[in-house]
């Protein structure tokens, strides 16, 4: 035992088994043997660097060998480990971090002097977040930031500066909204006592030269608002002004071109305003030609009321179905409504050409359609664009041959049916003579049926134009 040659020793008493205390000495020389296992266990994990758990075996070996040494071995490492961990955190610029990871290892090492560098960065960066808040003009948020700094560095000086600047500026916008109002003599009064500041001496003289131009300004808006006879009259006032004299002349000389204006549109009211005359109105693909764009739309007159004109179209723009799917529909439910009112308003008309459509109460009712079918027109409903019924297409065409109706060349292209330039058939928006048929009109301009969902049938748009709207005179031009 005493050679450290456990496991023969172990052999021997176990020969001299039952002699004096063999069995205890087998005993010890077990337990030194786990204890020496346990303990090579224990240095490794340390070597390895996993020290916390090489102390608790260390701990449980209750002072076998060197463990009291090698838990103090462990226990700086692992006080070594933190504290690098928070100088790491500090140069990472991390302070608050760090300061409590310092706080944390309970003055080890250089901790104590660490906490007040890092504690002193973080006094170093809000003075410089104050300073840049200054040199911002951000002097309210730089006063609370340097205040919150309780005297560190040059903060009580730097207040002094920001107040002054606020007291300043507080002059400065003041005479600024002096200036704005058009009160320049109460203006110049303030600029002139701030002297260098900012650009006082370049408002002042602003002000000055915002004296002498009042006048003229005053007859430009006047021009701007088309008073022309005042506009140049106050002019004329002005002498020799500036170019005042030039202005005179200009103002007489719009005057003119606007009342030439107003004549033209005038004149093009009263081209839509001729029954059975064909006006140009929106944009829609009809040579089948895309990389030309879009043609001018061209509608008959057909009803004039007051300042408002009814138009159909003068050709079959389009080929669609009455509805997508065979089923019972009336005006008011069928799909070409809703086609007529979102993509072709929007593709066929701008924003404002859109503004000048009226919404019509559109008259579904039994009346509309023809008398020898008793089908159900459905309930009346407001559209921009929509089909003229059976008894409008009587009403409006008077004869047969006047309803024929040509297709176009993208029309024709939509199905075998069409032909460009050719007469086709076109859909009423009245019922047929069951809820699945629609009314039309045939190439000889008879009149016919179809089932909802053929999709061989012209489309002829029909609509009430606000001509005051449209033809709304043009804002005077000023300058």
């Amino acid at each position: 035992m005493e050679d450290g040659k456990y496991e023969e020793a172990i052999s021997e008493f176990e020969w001299a088994q039952g002699y004096a205390d063999a069995q205890a000495k087998i005993d010890e020389c077990r337990e030194i043997i786990a204890c020496g296992g346990k303990y090579e266990e224990a240095l490794r994990l340390q070597q390895e660097g996993r020290y916390e758990e090489a102390v608790a075996i260390f701990t449980a070996l209750d002072g076998y060998g060197e463990s009291a040494a090698r838990i103090a071995e462990c226990e700086k490492a692992i006080l070594d480990g933190k504290y690098q961990a928070a100088l790491t955190l500090q140069q990472a610029g991390k302070y608050d971090e760090a300061i409590a990871a310092y706080e944390a290892l309970d003055g080890y090492g250089e901790s104590a002097a660490r906490i007040a560098e890092c504690e002193k960065a973080i006094l170093d960066g809000k003075y410089q977040a104050a300073l840049a808040l200054q040199q911002a003009g951000k002097y309210d948020e730089a006063i609370a930031a340097y205040k919150a700094l309780d005297g560190y560095g040059e903060s009580a000086a730097r207040i002094a500066e920001c107040e002054k600047e606020i007291a300043l500026n507080a002059q400065y916008q003041a005479a600024l909204g002096l200036l704005e109002a058009g009160r320049y003599e109460e203006a110049i009064a303030i600029f002139g006592a701030l002297g260098d500041h900012a650009d006082a001496k370049d408002k002042l003289a602003e002000c000055e030269r915002a004296i002498l131009e009042g006048r003229y300004q005053a007859a430009l808006q006047l021009r701007r608002e088309g008073r022309y006879d005042e506009a140049a009259a106050a002019f004329e006032a002005l002498g020799g002004y500036s170019d005042a004299a030039a202005q005179a002349e200009k103002t007489l000389e719009r005057k003119r071109e606007y009342e030439e204006e107003l004549a033209a549109l005038e004149a093009m009211k009263e081209q839509f305003r001729a029954v059975g005359g064909v006006v140009t109105f929106g944009r829609y693909e009809q040579d089948n030609d895309t990389g030309n764009g879009p043609e001018d739309i061209e509608w008959t007159v057909m009803d004039v009321r007051d300042n408002s004109v009814f138009l159909v179209s003068v050709y079959g723009l389009d080929a669609r179905a009455y509805n997508k799917t065979k089923k019972d529909v009336t005006w008011e439910t069928c799909t070409l409504r809703g086609w007529l009112n979102d993509t072709f308003l929007k593709a066929a008309f701008t924003d404002e050409e859109q503004a000048a459509i009226e919404v019509t109460r559109v008259d579904n009712s039994k009346a509309q359609g023809y008398v020898g079918w008793n089908t159900d027109g459905g309930n009346d409903t407001d559209d921009k664009v929509y089909l003229l019924s059976y008894e409008e297409a009587r009403q409006y065409f008077h004869k047969d041959e006047n309803k024929i109706c040509k297709a176009t060349a993208y029309a024709a292209s939509k199905t075998d049916q069409l032909y460009p330039g050719r007469a086709g058939r076109w859909l009423l928006r009245s019922p047929g003579p069951s809820q699945d048929y629609v009314a039309r009109v045939d190439e000889d301009g008879t009149r016919n049926t179809s089932l909802v969902r053929n999709a061989d049938r012209m489309i002829r748009p029909v609509l009430w134009l606000d001509l005051d709207v449209y033809f709304a005179p043009p804002a005077p031009e000023g300058d």
